[in-house]
């Protein structure tokens, strides 16, 4: 836990909202996210879930999977031809470092393969949508605050919704 207040040394500060145990706790938390393909991504998470991953610390990815809800995935995800019948999504969010090859494309490329390949295909997750949120790059602050290589190690949100 981090103090995030003067009034109050007992929040808790993820998923973007501060949640006061003693007041409130946080079950879900919905947010909109603008694509440049898609237009607006309405994602609902379920924070309490007991299917839910998390894994906080200082070090690493910082990964975390959600069961989220989506109007708007949703439709895409009836959209495109699958094997899986079922509608239940999840959201994993992560923090990778920006110099290694996306989960994403490298979930596309083994998609295609799978496609060709009737031993893979039906085994790999489907990847509804994805997204890079540029504006979390750890490259910004140390840009800001003048470190030498700021790029070196810099890491930015990525959610990848299955």
């Amino acid at each position: 836990m981090w103090s995030c207040c003067l009034l109050c040394s007992v929040c808790h500060t993820w998923n973007g909202a501060l949640a006061h145990y003693s007041l409130v706790r946080l079950t879900e938390a919905s947010v909109k996210v603008g694509d440049k393909d898609l237009g607006t991504v309405d994602l609902t998470f379920d924070l309490e879930a007991e299917e839910r991953m998390t894994h906080y610390g200082l070090r690493g990815r910082v990964t975390n999977v959600f069961p989220v809800e989506s109007e708007r995935l949703l439709k895409l995800l009836n959209e495109q031809p699958s094997q899986n019948t079922s509608k239940d999504m999840v959201a994993k969010l992560y923090w990778p470092e920006q110099s290694c090859e996306s989960e994403p494309d490298i979930l596309k490329k083994v998609q295609e393969i799978a496609e060709k390949n009737p031993d893979v295909n039906g085994h790999i997750p489907k990847m509804v949508w994805s997204h890079k949120f540029d504006e979390t790059s750890t490259a910004n602050i140390r840009t800001m605050l003048g470190i030498d290589k700021p790029g070196r190690g810099s890491r930015a949100l990525y959610i990848i919704v299955f």
